[in-house]
């Protein structure tokens, strides 16, 4: 490593790293990954900015704040997992770091501004097509169980791909962010939740598994619940790589998965 650069110490090890990584992979909505979606590449540059982040490396941290940010809406949320990471001790490099989710954010709206003459294009075209925009999450578990009541008999796989889906999701990640919030970083956390409120907030929510997929923290607050647990990880794992090939045999004929 260069003598410029700062390492911070490892938080958990080889282990948890690695089992964070396996529980990604088996996670069901690992299907993702294989499509040609943004998740991905979202996921990449998220973790290559927080890495970047806590290694100080400001200049290569700002361009994957700027990617972030153009890649997808929730990445100019990285500015506040920059702030609650600086606070009371920032710098100008430091700053520009911060900032550069929101500059991304800021090229994306000027592109929908070049193309289509205004810069929320995305949003009417959201509106328009799938009756969403910003909410309340706890409105998004009302209006899915009352659908799912609606449509068990007649449309089950939306019932279950949509709806059943969505409140499941969106239950496990409180779960698991509220059951490590004393173990992740505070800027981890505070991230997880400012993007699990926009994500998961959505009027007309049909993506929950993918949106969370994307989110860093989630196999790893996972990873640490299951530390010292080696029956428990086995089964979780086999549990995940049986509804991963449910959940993907789904996609493949054509359930309402997006």
């Amino acid at each position: 490593h260069s003598i410029f650069t700062t390492v911070p110490p490892r938080r958990w090890g080889e282990q948890t790293a690695a089992l964070s990584l396996a529980l990604l992979l088996a996670s069901p909505a690992s299907v993702f990954f294989a499509v040609p979606m943004t998740e991905s590449l979202f996921l990449l540059l998220t973790v290559r900015y927080v890495l970047t982040l806590e290694r100080e490396q400001w200049w290569r941290c700002a361009l994957l704040g700027v990617l972030a940010g153009l890649c997808r809406a929730p990445g100019g949320l990285l500015l506040g997992l920059t702030g609650l990471y600086l606070f009371m001790r920032p710098t100008i490099p430091s700053l520009l770091a911060m900032l550069s989710p929101a500059a991304g954010l800021g090229l994306y709206f000027l592109l929908n501004y070049l193309v289509y003459g205004r810069w929320n294009q995305y949003q009417i075209y959201q509106w328009d097509n799938w009756n969403q925009k910003l909410g309340l999450f706890t409105n998004t578990v009302r209006y899915h169980l009352d659908y799912m009541a609606q449509w068990w008999d007649s449309s089950p796989k939306s019932a279950l791909a949509l709806c059943l889906a969505a409140v499941l999701c969106l239950l496990t990640i409180l779960a698991l962010l509220s059951a490590t919030v004393r173990r992740l970083p505070a800027h981890w956390l505070g991230f997880g939740l400012a993007y699990f409120a926009v994500t998961m907030g959505a009027t007309w929510l049909i993506s929950a598994p993918r949106y969370a997929v994307g989110l860093f923290c989630l196999p790893i607050a996972l990873a640490l619940l299951l530390q010292g647990r080696p029956r428990l990880t086995k089964g979780v794992l086999v549990t995940q790589v049986i509804v991963n090939v449910i959940y993907t045999m789904q996609f493949l004929y054509g359930w309402p998965i997006y």
